[in-house]
């Protein structure tokens, strides 16, 4: 197995297979805008590529806050007795059943959907070879190359702060080699998709009753070929090369989701892709580049894929290689999930695959 070296090859996360499932997919995000890249291959719904996308302020919300357990004033009552009779079990009890909030949930951060994207030959029974998924740290960009069936593919994914846009650019190195469709879905608490032009699709709805209200959407460009969109999907037929533009947004600021998105799509189509990633580049660089560590390092060691890297720490080797990769994740991470503008973090950063999440 060979590696295609980033710019970057002591601040990059690599492995050599498809994420399958949440964890392992690479974080990408521009500090309000989040999406997790799985790098997925063959044509079916459990192994395809994916992004799992969030917006910071997509909060769900029932039509009250009030969540106060009635019980609660007499419950402490008597819980108080029950302690200072020496009887601390019941006391628990009662506690636990009395002053605990109704409902027990609170009001959560919710996913905004997944871009499930199928490209159409890759079908199973052909094995993929050479791949590759990496994060660079250095420039916030995700990449996914592999050869299938002789032709060499190439992926790219960011998330712009300077735009405010995720990108997600594929090519191969046989012209005419892209062929894929694409739509949003949220399940399965979805708002409708639909077609908004013949390059962009849309998925829109509310959180809860009383949640904010919230947009998707994605637009593709293409340069060969067919594309544009059918029903609800993109798609690319024979094409040299494609570029998805996905942008969301929410009312949380007072403003319509979907004139944001149209906002942020009619800016960064303007654009050439080279000149997307550049200006994301110098935005993130802007940042990141402030802080450098350099620990020792084993040149074959650091050569091996992420994840086998992890394992040899975990059987008792020393990597101090491995600790400032992890120190420059953090830093990727924060700057990602946080910028001058956005919400703050949460204890999940941005990136929330659940409707009910742990935090």
């Amino acid at each position: 197995m060979t590696s295609e070296q980033s710019s970057s090859p002591g601040r990059r996360i690599w492995h050599t297979a498809p994420a399958r499932k949440f964890n392992e997919a690479y974080p990408i995000g521009n500090g309000r805008l989040g999406a997790m890249v799985f790098g997925g291959v063959y044509h079916n719904t459990k192994n395809n590529d994916r992004l799992s996308l969030n917006v910071d302020s997509l909060w769900w919300r029932c039509e009250t806050d009030d969540r106060h357990n009635p019980a609660s004033l007499e419950g402490f009552r008597e819980a108080r007795k029950l302690l200072l009779e020496g009887n601390p079990k019941e006391a628990q009890r009662l506690v636990r059943m009395t002053m605990t909030s109704c409902p027990k949930e609170q009001p959560p951060y919710v996913p905004l959907a997944q871009l499930l994207m199928v490209f159409e030959d890759h079908y199973r029974g052909v094995e993929f070879e050479d791949y590759v998924r990496e994060l660079d740290l250095e420039t916030a960009i995700a990449r996914v190359s592999y050869t299938f069936k002789g032709i060499r593919y190439h992926r790219e994914y960011f998330a712009s702060a300077a735009d405010g846009v995720v990108v997600a650019h594929f090519t191969a190195e046989t012209p005419g080699a892209m062929s894929f469709y694409a739509d949003l879905v949220r399940r399965p608490y979805s708002g409708p998709s639909s077609q908004i032009d013949d390059s962009t699709i849309q998925i829109e709805g509310s959180a809860g009753p009383a949640g904010v209200r919230y947009a998707g959407r994605t637009k593709i460009l293409a340069a060969g070929g067919q594309s544009g969109t059918k029903g609800d999907f993109v798609f690319a037929r024979g094409a040299d090369e494609v570029t998805l533009l996905i942008a969301g947004n929410t009312d949380y600021d007072g403003h319509d989701p979907r004139e944001l998105c149209e906002a942020a799509l009619t800016g960064a189509s303007r654009k050439t892709y080279e000149r997307l990633r550049a200006d994301h580049v110098a935005d993130y660089r802007g940042l990141f580049a402030r802080t450098t560590i350099n620990l020792p390092r084993d040149e074959k060691v650091a050569a091996l894929p992420t994840d086998e890297r992890l394992k040899l720490v975990a059987d008792g080797a020393d990597d101090p290689d491995l600790v400032a990769l992890y120190f420059q994740f953090g830093r990727y991470l924060l700057i990602s999930s946080s910028r001058p503008g956005t919400l703050p973090a949460n204890l999940q950063g941005i990136w929330n695959d659940t409707f009910l999440p742990p935090w």
